[in-house]
């Protein structure tokens, strides 16, 4: 009678039987008992990469501890060295349906999977889920998601405020001029297009300007 009153409200999924026998067998009154259970989805996890480096540099002038404001030094370059881990992928995983006790689908949401991308100067684990420097040098995050290393560091302005002082391991190119006060440093060629104004430069090779 129980069964066929559940199917009678349109309960067709779930139904446990020794559940029914059990309340039959020692029922109580005010008492809640299930009698069906429906299958609850399971959310799936969309695919996420972790960088193992500063994707997004801050221009912001750091706050000394005497209240002074050093605008020279904003630590922009994102140096990396040969055999760095630069990302890895946590890979997606997808949810499982579900269903109600009417033997309705519950379903879920599609998972988003993607891969790492990545350019010139770096490799790419056996399971491609991690990404290593094959150099030295810089890492830089690529607008469309794409992971480059450079051996080179190229600026293309006047070092002054809108740069900081310049120091890298590797050569560097300046397209502009570098401003009274500021520094560049480098353990290779120091190559620079404008002027130097008061500026102090310090090269590990050559220093063409």
């Amino acid at each position: 009678e129980i069964i066929e009153e559940l199917t009678n409200k349109g309960i067709v999924y779930g139904i446990d039987q020794d559940a029914i026998i059990s309340f039959i067998s020692d029922r109580h009154y005010n008492t809640e008992y299930i009698l069906a259970k429906g299958d609850p989805p399971v959310t799936g996890r969309d695919a996420r990469i972790i960088n193992n480096f500063n994707t997004n540099p801050s221009l912001r002038p750091k706050r000394l501890e005497d209240g002074s404001v050093d605008y020279k030094n904003l630590n922009t370059i994102c140096s990396v060295k040969k055999g760095d881990l630069l990302a890895k992928l946590i890979p997606s995983e997808p949810g499982k349906a579900g269903k109600d006790v009417f033997g309705s689908t519950i379903h879920v949401r599609e998972v988003k999977s993607f891969g790492l991308r990545y350019g010139k100067n770096i490799s790419i684990n056996d399971d491609g889920t991690e990404i290593y420097s094959d150099i030295d040098g810089h890492v830089v995050l690529d607008r469309d998601g794409t992971v480059i290393v450079y051996d080179e560091l190229v600026v293309r302005s006047d070092v002054d405020n809108s740069t900081g002082n310049i120091d890298y391991d590797g050569n560097v190119q300046i397209t502009g001029a570098v401003r009274s006060g500021f520094s560049v440093r480098a353990t290779g060629d120091i190559v620079i297009d404008g002027v130097v104004e008061g500026a102090f430069i310090d090269a590990g090779g050559q220093i063409i300007a």
